[in-house]
């Protein structure tokens, strides 16, 4: 009796792409030193850096339902389309303003969007049988990049700046969306 196929291209591009919007999201690990550098107290660097928590965790119960009943992939397209925006938006954050604390909440929205829709699309990829196996091979693709980008966070600031490091955050950004793009509608998706 042979296994069922768990690498199939929906669920490799999966992967990929949950591989790269990990990357861009984990290089904000290192976020805390720039916002020193603008000048921010360390009240305000933790209130502003647990924004993207806040509100990542209040969206997640709505998005659950939106994927049920509409599936997983619009989610996917627009949370990729979202993160890829906001770290172009981080270009612009150069002081402590309202600004930095909006782009903060859309941060968080983009990474809920992504962390929910991408597991459970990766879920629905999986054979039932390779369940375990699937989504301990893709949660590598999450985990993975806590370590690339803390060295990466580290090495690209004090070789350039926190300008630079944000760009590399909108490439593996771009590039999680470009691999999203063919992803189909899994018909395990809809109700």
């Amino acid at each position: 009796m042979s296994q069922e196929r768990l690498f199939s291209g929906p669920f490799v591009l999966c992967t990929l792409s949950n591989l790269f919007q990990a990357l861009s999201f984990n290089l904000f690990l290192h976020f805390p030193g720039y916002l020193k550098d603008l000048g921010a107290g360390e009240l305000q660097i933790g209130l502003i850096f647990s924004l993207t928590a806040i509100s990542a965790i209040a969206v997640r119960p709505t998005l659950g339902r939106v994927m049920d009943a509409r599936g997983r992939r619009g989610v996917i397209l627009v949370g990729n389309a979202l993160n890829t925006a906001v770290m172009a938006l981080y270009l612009t954050v150069d002081s402590i303003d309202a600004w930095i604390f909006v782009v903060r909440i859309l941060h968080g929205l983009a990474e809920a969007m992504l962390f929910t829709a991408l597991f459970t699309y990766a879920a629905d990829c999986v054979p039932e049988r390779r369940r375990n196996q699937g989504l301990m091979l893709f949660g590598v693709s999450g985990m993975l990049p806590i370590a690339l980008s803390a060295i990466a966070g580290d090495e690209v600031p004090a070789a350039a700046d926190y300008t630079a490091l944000f760009q590399v955050a909108l490439g593996f950004a771009a590039v999680a969306m470009l691999l999203s793009l063919p992803l189909p509608e899994m018909a395990t998706n809809l109700k």
